[in-house]
């Protein structure tokens, strides 16, 4: 059960077998409030027995990042563009 409180941690790890090819699935929650995205599946043990999560709060800060990277190298290169024409 999953405490309905905000906690931030830095991985989840779930008793549930994983197999390869499920890192970079999502990892929902299902419960009677609906369905969650609680992270991103990034490992599991050799035997299987259990995977470590990559919480979802943790993927959003590396996606926002990722954005203003991308903004700020197009609006570089507009700018250089700008420069190459005059």
């Amino acid at each position: 059960m999953v405490d309905n409180k905000k906690q931030k941690t830095d991985f989840i790890f779930l008793d549930l077998s994983s197999r390869p090819g499920d890192s970079g699935g999502p990892v929902f929650l299902y419960d009677t409030s609906g369905t969650h995205l609680i992270g991103i599946n990034s490992a599991s043990n050799l035997s299987k027995e259990f995977a470590v999560v990559y919480p979802i709060h943790h993927v959003k800060r590396i996606v926002d990042l990722a954005k203003l990277i991308h903004d700020s190298l197009r609006k570089s290169r507009e700018n250089i563009s700008k420069k190459e024409i005059k």
